[in-house]
């Protein structure tokens, strides 16, 4: 036998048997990675699942808790007619709606449904006009209020279609969780919509990527044994999913993996080991730590993940996936950081990130730097609302905004372009300077905001006749942090809005007393307490006859705590802070109480004079009780 044949014998075996062991040990290797990247896969999907599914879910419940915060709905409650009703909340879903734009759904339900089952309102965003609340609405306010609960959330998960519900019971008077004695009157605000883009989704993996997904609204252990891929996920805890790959796809894939491994087995016994390590070096072993550096970078470092190659194998597939899911949540992130710091209406910074720019203003300021809130209100502005309607109130506030950001120039600038200005609530703004030479220059500020209401306020919706009232609070002297010079600021709105039209005013110590007195008898108001309360008869004189014609019925309070408090002081506190009805009423029942008595001594003929609320002359719920009252004591 011929050396080279020896050679051949020997060399050939030793090279068969050794790269027999290494592509054993590569095929256990591509299986497990196959098996890793796959487990990825699933997580990825159940992680742009988990995304989609708290698109929904943040929608939900942002824009229930700003309908339940907001005065729209207790507009809405107030108002009779239902054209009104339904423009003033169908208008305020659209728009939330609108920001959303990748929020997608076949029907969208709001009801407003009473204890006894009444629909109040109902609301239908969808294809059928003659559509009607789905049985689902009726279950869960009955439910609600049987077992006296007054908050709801819950995932209904059904044959082909899944919906998010959320339903709260208030009480329409206070706006607030009824009180034992209130559910009779209380009302179920009910939402519920399916989740349109989330089903089809689900639909789309299961029948192209042939996945089974399992939703629970409990929390499955996984399940895995050595046939298939399993992996779950808890998407809230309403909702989690269990995603597992198709057996027999999975086992093509394994086969397809042996059979190419013999291929190369077979046409690279005549190769070298070094050629074979450079292989396996180039075409798994460095994609695979390229793609998990690139994915340790984006968790650690926050960078943004590298647009991957057009390659179609396993890795480059993974990276693209992995490249599609960052920049969904991505985005989503971007946009749910501008919800939750900007007001959605002037763009304007909201009151959170006003009041954390000022507090890290503040923690930097230097020991002798002076800094200064203003704060605007807009007198008026209910006025434009209720006249000509909300689009014309948002057209002013829009357009004040942006000639606000023009009157306070750059060089007034503090925390930055966007967020020196902020609108605080309905038609209340602020601005935060520093570093500023004197008060002077203030007052030169404040005057060219209060300028912009010289005559009126015109905008494209037309002129209306608002006008400005601010207060001015100065670090430190008024205040050492966000809270104390936001609300000093506040207290000093009010007292320029006391000395009329367009004026401003600076923070004070007497300031402060006459505010804390006014929260003192506000709170003191709150307790409907009217114990301490006394009704005097002014009497009116006729000139000729020198006879009592009629009487006045003049309200007095004698406070064992406060003291005296002039009808002067309380007064406008209670039409102001919504507490006039219950006061007026007890006004118009005494007077009733005390009119045998007057009548007694002045005659059948004498007229009694009784001031109300000029809000109440527009109220059907005071005319109603006003017949009350007067029918009782038929």
């Amino acid at each position: 036998m011929k050396l080279n044949k020896r050679v051949w014998l020997s060399i050939v075996p030793a090279l068969c048997i050794s790269y027999a062991l290494v592509f054993s040990s590569i095929y256990h290797f591509q299986k497990q990675s196959y098996i890793e990247q796959t487990e990825i896969t699933l997580q990825l999907q159940l992680s742009q699942l988990s995304a989609k599914f708290s698109l929904y879910n943040n929608f939900v419940e942002s824009y229930f808790s700003s309908l339940i915060k907001s005065t729209v709905l207790a507009d809405v409650l107030k108002l009779h007619d239902d054209r009104f009703r339904a423009y003033a909340i169908e208008r305020n879903l659209s728009s939330v709606i609108d920001d959303l734009g990748n929020l997608d759904f076949h029907s969208l339900n709001l009801a407003i449904i009473d204890r006894q089952g009444n629909i109040k309102y109902f609301y239908e965003d969808g294809n059928d006009p003659f559509a009607e609340p789905e049985p689902e609405i009726f279950n869960i306010t009955e439910t609600m209020f049987a077992a006296k609960k007054t908050d709801y959330k819950n995932v209904l998960i059904e044959e082909d279609m899944r919906k998010i519900t959320r339903a709260k019971i208030i009480n329409p008077l206070t706006m607030r969780e009824p009180l034992s004695n209130d559910w009779d009157s209380a009302i179920a605000i009910i939402l519920l919509l399916d989740m349109k883009s989330f089903d089809d989704m689900i639909n789309e993996l299961q029948r192209r990527e042939s996945y089974q997904i399992t939703l629970s609204t409990h929390h499955p252990e996984i399940h895995k044994n050595g046939d298939s891929i399993h992996a779950n996920k808890d998407f809230s805890p309403l909702l989690s999913a269990q995603i597992s790959y198709n057996k027999a796809r999975q086992q093509k894939a394994i086969d397809a993996i042996q059979s190419r491994l013999l291929f190369i087995f077979i046409a690279l016994v005549a190769g070298s080991s070094f050629f074979m390590m450079l292989l396996i070096s180039f075409y798994i072993i460095r994609p695979i730590q390229r793609l998990e550096k690139d994915i340790v970078a984006v968790e650690s470092k926050n960078k943004a993940f590298p647009e991957p190659s057009d390659g179609d194998d396993e890795i480059n597939t993974l990276a693209r996936a992995f490249a599609n899911l960052y920049r969904q949540l991505r985005k989503s992130y971007d946009d749910t950081k501008v919800l939750a710091e900007t007001d959605s209406l002037t763009k304007l910074h909201n009151r959170r990130m006003f009041k954390d720019g000022v507090e890290s203003i503040i923690s930097h300021a230097k020991d002798d730097e002076k800094i200064a809130l203003i704060y605007i209100d807009l007198y008026n502005f209910k006025f434009v609302n209720d006249n000509y309607g909300h689009e014309s109130g948002d057209i002013l506030l829009k357009e004040f905004s942006q000639r606000l950001s023009s009157v306070v120039r750059l060089t007034d600038i503090v925390i930055g372009p966007e967020s020196d200005l902020a609108r605080l609530a309905g038609d209340e703004f602020s601005v935060i300077l520093h570093e500023f030479g004197s008060e002077a220059m203030l007052n030169k500020i404040t005057e060219r905001i209060l300028n912009i209401f010289d005559d009126g306020f015109s905008c494209s919706a037309g002129r209306f006749p608002i006008s400005a009232s601010i207060g001015i609070a100065v670090y430190p002297r008024d205040g050492d942090n966000a809270k104390d010079l936001i609300s000093n600021a506040d207290a000093a709105m009010y007292q320029a809005k006391n000395g009329g039209k367009n004026q401003y005013a600076f923070y004070s110590q007497e300031l402060a007393d006459q505010v804390r007195r006014e929260l003192q008898i506000e709170s003191a108001l709150k307790l409907k307490d009217f114990s301490e309360f006394t009704m005097y008869y002014m009497p009116i004189v006729d000139a000729n006859s020198h006879q009592v014609c009629s009487v006045e019925a003049l309200i007095r309070w004698f406070s064992a705590s406060l003291g005296f408090v002039s009808p002067a002081e309380f007064i406008p506190i209670a039409e102001s802070r919504g507490m006039f009805e219950e006061l007026d009423l007890w006004v118009v029942n005494r007077v009733i109480d005390d009119l045998p008595e007057l009548t007694r001594i002045l005659g059948e003929d004498c007229k009694i004079s009784i001031n109300i609320s000029s809000a109440q002359l527009s109220s059907e719920v005071f005319f109603y009780q006003l017949m009350q009252a007067v029918q009782s004591r038929d």
